[in-house]
């Protein structure tokens, strides 16, 4: 039996991400978090993804050179993540509220070199997300299904992208990848 996609996807990423200096590393990992905003969003209302979208345009900023770091504690982002009781009931909330904090973290700490985690975070989302919507039962026939969903498929495409801008190592490839993350809103993909 083969590999799973997003299992080799996630080397992939690993690998690139390790490869590319600091401040690249980290706006790879605002990107991941830019698209998963409007997840946030769908759990949380309006208040809640103002925190993290104005968090992730400090965080887009600082790695284009415009402004410092955020020093906005990680705390900022913890209010996110739901209580233990709602998150039983709200897995996609509780994950992505907790990929928005694992980004802070490594922010805080100017801590790059697991960045790559916060892909596996959103992919981990994601297969979740669609095995729910979906109604399937986990099985490996099924990973395979969620593997070559489209939305999956898209995702892993973005990402590459990204690294492939990032290949530039300048200023320009964030500007580029920031904008293009603002617009690839994972949930506007259809089912």
């Amino acid at each position: 039996m083969s590999e799973r996609p997003i299992l080799l996807h996630s080397s992939y990423i690993q690998d690139a991400v390790e490869g590319l200096p600091e401040r690249l590393r980290f706006a790879f990992g605002v990107a991941c978090c830019q698209r998963i905003l409007p997840l946030l969003g769908e759990n949380t209302g309006n208040a809640k993804v103002d925190v993290a979208g104005n968090y992730l345009e400090k965080v887009w900023r600082w790695t284009a050179d415009l402004d410092d770091a955020p020093d906005d504690p990680p705390e900022v982002l913890e209010s996110l993540i739901p209580s233990d009781e709602m998150a039983g009931a709200h897995q996609e909330w509780y994950q992505s509220a907790l990929l928005f904090y694992e980004l802070a973290c490594f922010v805080a700490e100017n801590r790059s070199s697991e960045i790559w985690r916060i892909s596996d975070g959103c992919f981990a989302l994601l297969d979740n997300y669609l095995y729910r919507t979906l109604a399937l039962p986990v099985s490996g026939e099924n990973d395979r299904i969620i593997d070559n969903h489209p939305l999956v498929v898209q995702a892993m495409q973005w990402e590459r992208d990204d690294i492939d801008l990032m290949g530039a190592r300048d200023s320009n490839s964030i500007f580029a990848v920031w904008k293009r993350s603002k617009q690839q809103q994972l949930l506007s993909l259809s089912l």
